[in-house]
């Protein structure tokens, strides 16, 4: 199982997928405590991805110094982005 979540290609998209949710979600705010939960149950059992998580580092898209932050979100693509700014400035205002 360990094998699955380690591999660039199978695990880590699904486990990308996952942290993406553990921010608060006003619509729906159980889905930030499900994710939490199944981080925490995957990281019980190995110190391998325990390690690989606390290896990650935030992005911070306003920040223009941090040029993996920038290519990320170029990533995205127009529509991406424009949803993502939008769910940003309703966290922001509210």
């Amino acid at each position: 199982m360990e094998d699955f979540w380690l591999d660039e290609k199978r695990g880590w998209p699904y486990l990308g997928l996952i942290l993406s949710h553990t921010k608060l979600d006003i619509d729906n705010p159980t889905l930030r405590e499900w994710c939490l939960l199944f981080i925490r149950h995957i990281t019980s059992w190995s110190n391998t991805l325990r390690s690989k998580l606390a290896s990650l580092t935030m992005l911070d898209d306003k920040n223009p110094n941090d040029l993996e932050s920038m290519k990320a979100f170029d990533s995205l693509g127009a529509p991406l982005q424009q949803m993502y700014s939008k769910e940003m400035a309703k966290i922001e205002s509210g």
